[in-house]
């Protein structure tokens, strides 16, 4: 007997076909889920947080504030960074200030707010200039100067497209187990202009990231 007389003489018989495929499917991915535990970290999450990365990378936006303020900074003495960052974590402390505040508004830093409200892994974000001061932040950072941190000087030695994976650390809340992720960011001429950095949450992107 043929499928096509099959299915006229048993017009339910498709339905029952496609419930029993669905089914097959379901019960497959089931498996695989408890054969490999991390399979949805390496499938989904991992993946979806190194995409975040390099889209936010390449928007205009993101670009553009970095451009503004490496050329607003270029002579900038080591005496007015100093004083800019004892007054970032002085405002971090207190809540708020202009300084901090300025640096939150901008439409950089909305952005990186809102993109971690979308995201199931991100829970930060910060854009660094050249100098590794604060360009752009999610939400706001103890620090104001990234490069005092051990992996800044890492950075520029990067192949291009690379990025660096920090430790697994307690994330800004203290409240879950984080690593961040700092992707360099390159002017034309191949020389570093700044860097991306997100904050992952590390139960979420598991070993394949955070490791």
């Amino acid at each position: 007997m043929t499928p096509r007389l099959l299915a006229r003489l048993h017009p339910d018989l498709d339905r029952r076909l496609v419930r029993l495929a669905a089914q097959v499917a379901a019960l497959t991915a089931l498996v695989l889920v408890l054969a490999q535990p991390d399979l949805p970290e390496r499938a989904y999450f991992a993946p979806s947080a190194e995409r975040t990365l390099r889209a936010l990378a390449a928007e205009p936006g993101i670009r553009a504030v970095l451009a503004e303020q490496n050329r607003a900074l270029a002579g900038a003495p080591e005496a007015w960074t100093d004083a800019a960052e004892a007054a970032w974590s002085r405002e971090a402390l207190e809540g708020g200030g202009s300084f901090l505040n300025a640096v939150l508004r901008r439409p950089a830093s909305r952005s990186l707010r809102a993109m971690v409200r979308r995201s199931p892994v991100v829970r930060h974000a910060a854009l660094y200039d050249r100098a590794g001061r604060i360009a752009a932040a999610a939400q706001p950072l103890p620090a104001y100067r990234f490069a005092r941190e051990p992996g800044w000087a890492a950075l520029a030695a990067l192949p291009p497209g690379a990025r660096h994976v920090g430790p697994r650390e307690p994330g800004h809340a203290q409240t879950f187990a984080a690593c961040w992720v700092t992707l360099p960011l390159r002017d034309p001429s191949g020389a570093l202009a700044g860097a991306l950095a997100l904050e992952l949450d590390a139960e979420v992107v598991g070993a394949t990231l955070c490791r």
